[in-house]
């Protein structure tokens, strides 16, 4: 068995710090990454094609292939070490394994990141059907293990992303709608105002950039000890919006920014009434806010604005097509609970991997413009 990564030396990539190494003997590996197309499965593809002594092929199992734009992010030699499955997860496992092995699919890891979001009732908040959500996600997962069963496929470690969402309310992508609002802003000349009140302003919180969960991802399932464990994915980099906003302004060149807003007749509440706490015990917390991203959205103005940013750019993607969809996860993150991973687990199993957020959003927010999902930033 090859040594774990707590007896070699940390490295660091770019703006990711200490991160593990692992044994030489770790080589000519294969592996399966589901929802390789998302966010956490392309990133973690993307870690492991850093290593191609220890990573000789990676299987890209969805629906659909990434968006070319996206694996134009790759080099030539990375892209040569990734072949695409066209599986439809929700088909029955049989029909999945047929396809499995019409590919000659053999894989020693498998990287399970497939997630599907059913569409709420018109007016219902996401995450508000439950069942459903369940009901789709555990479908997904059941059949791919199926399937794997008839293939033959047996891996040495199956890594699943549960999300967040198995603790709190965490959003995907959620900073995105703050890079549209901030280029919106900027293009109109206008400030940068912040939806939320002071405590909202004042709250620290924790992110997780996709990059650093796939190196997490790579440690866990190369490392003997951390079989049949749950890790949590965090950044352990604290942020306040009072942090967050100044820099969102000055990346996008926005005119100045605003801070909360202090008249309390002013602010909206949201009181969640008599419900199960996180904790079992206590009150349920209220949320305050002046305006939120999706009315600031419904803007026929800003709607415009973006489009002449789409014309001007080249931007192709275009979120206030579904204001809900992609604007109520910018309310969660500019004035929702403020939360926190704890990372001690994973640190005393030996994970020692940082990265500063400020940093990794701004590199995120700079290759989303190059796929044409964001405008660019001036900074």
């Amino acid at each position: 068995m090859a040594p774990g990564s707590e007896q070699l030396p940390l490295q660091n990539k770019g703006i990711f710090h200490n991160l593990p190494t692992f044994s030489p003997e770790l080589k000519d590996l294969t592996a399966i990454v589901t929802g390789a197309n998302g966010i956490s499965g392309f990133h973690t593809m993307r870690v492991l094609l850093e290593s191609p002594q220890r990573w000789k092929k990676v299987w890209a199992a969805s629906r659909r292939p990434p968006p070319e734009e996206m694996m134009a992010l790759l080099s030539e030699e990375q892209r040569a070490r990734v072949e695409h499955v066209a599986c439809d997860f929700l088909a029955k496992p049989e029909e999945i394994a047929a396809q499995l092995r019409d590919k000659g699919v053999k894989a020693e890891y498998i990287f399970f990141y497939s997630y599907a979001q059913p569409k709420p009732k018109p007016g219902a908040g996401a995450w508000t059907n439950a069942q459903e959500l369940v009901d789709t996600n555990s479908a997904l997962l059941s059949n791919f293990l199926g399937a794997l069963n008839s293939a033959k496929i047996t891996p040495k470690r199956f890594l699943l992303q549960t999300g967040a969402k198995n603790l709190n309310n965490a959003a995907m992508n959620a900073l995105h709608p703050l890079a549209v609002y901030a280029a919106v802003q900027a293009h109109k000349g206008e400030e940068l105002n912040y939806p939320g009140d002071y405590t909202a302003w004042m709250s620290v919180t924790e992110h997780s950039t996709a990059m650093l969960t796939g190196y997490l991802s790579e440690w866990a399932v190369l490392n003997d000890k951390c079989k049949n464990n749950k890790f949590n994915a965090s950044d352990t980099c604290p942020i306040p919006n009072n942090r967050l906003w100044p820099e969102l302004a000055r990346w996008y060149g926005c005119k100045d920014y605003g801070g909360p807003e202090l008249d309390e007749s002013k602010l909206n509440v949201i009181d969640p009434g008599d419900v199960p706490t996180p904790l079992g015990f206590g009150p349920s917390r209220k949320l305050r806010y002046a305006w939120t991203l999706s009315g600031w959205a419904q803007d026929p103005t800003n709607a415009k604005a973006w489009k002449e940013i789409m014309e001007k750019h080249k931007v192709t993607h275009n979120p206030f097509d579904d204001i809900e969809a992609h604007f109520t996860f910018g309310d969660f993150a500019a004035w929702g609970p403020a939360f926190a991973l704890s990372m001690n687990k994973a640190r005393c199993f030996g994970w020692t991997g940082h990265v500063d957020t400020l940093e990794s959003l701004h590199l995120a927010y700079s290759e989303l413009s190059k796929v044409s999902i964001e405008d660019e930033a001036v900074v």
